[in-house]
């Protein structure tokens, strides 16, 4: 069963196979704009430390068109470790959560194929 489901996802032509890390973004921006890679990079790390700073501080980011970063708690929670058998309570914890516009949601959703769908 999981087989079959791996082998569907891996072998449709919108299956997420590769992953962009940061030096490929750079690279793919730099083509796209034109600005050469030691400046797209400066003006990344910069838009990226402004985001870590602000989420830090307890900001929401609502960024028009592209998306939006909200700080969300979670509550505080039971968890069963299974090792042990014992109950152990997880703290509340603050969690980024990213919410996408909804032409972007739908854009996605158009061009991906889900495992098991037809």
């Amino acid at each position: 069963m999981i087989s079959e489901l791996i082998n569907i996802f891996v072998n449709t032509p919108y299956a997420c196979v590769y992953i962009m890390v940061k030096s490929d973004f750079i690279k793919e921006v730099a083509l796209t704009t034109g600005v050469d890679e030691a400046t797209t990079k400066k003006v990344f790390d910069g838009v990226a430390k402004v985001m870590q700073q602000k989420l830090i501080q307890g900001i929401d980011l609502k960024l028009k068109d592209f998306m939006n970063l909200t700080l969300e708690i979670s509550p505080k929670r039971k968890n069963k470790n299974l090792q042990t058998g014992n109950i152990d309570i997880l703290p509340a914890r603050f969690r980024v959560k990213i919410v996408l516009p909804r032409y972007l949601r739908e854009r996605i959703a158009q061009k991906t194929v889900y495992a098991g769908t037809n």
